[in-house]
């Protein structure tokens, strides 16, 4: 189970009405920006998830829209 404030991985809620998306690599923490709608954090995070770190080798927040 995800458990972050907004329901979604790599994704937490500001609680100012703003999502804020990260990813860990390498032991460091890269910023990916911060968003109004969740879903658009989780969709960056999936694709930084992607790119670092390849498909195979990570759970998406939308496995079947990517």
């Amino acid at each position: 189970p995800i458990r972050t404030s907004s329901g979604y991985r790599g994704v937490y809620d500001q609680g100012n009405g703003r999502f804020v998306a990260t990813i860990s690599l390498s032991g460091k923490i890269k910023y990916l920006g911060t968003f109004a709608d969740p879903d658009d954090a989780a969709r960056v995070w999936d694709a930084a998830a992607i790119n670092y770190r390849g498909r195979e080798f990570t759970q998406l927040n939308f496995p079947a829209q990517t």
